[in-house]
């Protein structure tokens, strides 16, 4: 941990309380409402809320296709580089589009693919806030 000058307890309590507020939607793809209760465990957890992966502490997606057409709504306070994982991908994709504008890897975003498990994990570098943050993944 931090020094308590810091609020370490503080924030982390604030970043709890703002993926309590956030919505996902998707128009192509899904969002996940299930997932791994545990690093190697078979047995599943629901999320809630859906898409909130607590075991990962991500935001957790179903691609179609390898695309992705989706919306993280965060009611109150600021998801700070929000983790994504996008299941269903087997190819890193050539577009990430954030609010119609089109990211750049290793710059706006970090991607790893996870061929064996068919996972797109993927940080945005950037901190999401209210209602409208659209997001993009495109062959």
């Amino acid at each position: 941990m931090a020094p308590h000058s810091t609020g370490p307890v503080e924030a982390q309590r604030s970043e709890v309380e703002t993926r309590q507020t956030t919505t996902l939607t998707a128009s192509v793809g899904s969002v996940a409402t299930s997932g791994p209760a545990g690093p190697a465990r078979v047995d599943t957890i629901t999320y809630a809320p859906a898409g909130y992966d607590p075991v990962r502490g991500a935001l957790t997606f179903l691609a179609a296709g390898n695309l992705l057409d989706a919306n993280i709504a965060v009611g109150s306070g600021t998801l700070k580089h929000p983790m994504l994982i996008v299941r269903g991908m087997n190819a890193e994709p050539a577009v990430v589009r954030f609010n119609n504008t089109t990211l750049t890897a290793d710059v706006d975003y970090y991607a790893s693919l996870r061929a064996g498990s068919n996972e797109l994990w993927l940080t945005l570098n950037r901190d999401l806030s209210g209602a409208s943050n659209h997001l993009q993944f495109l062959p």
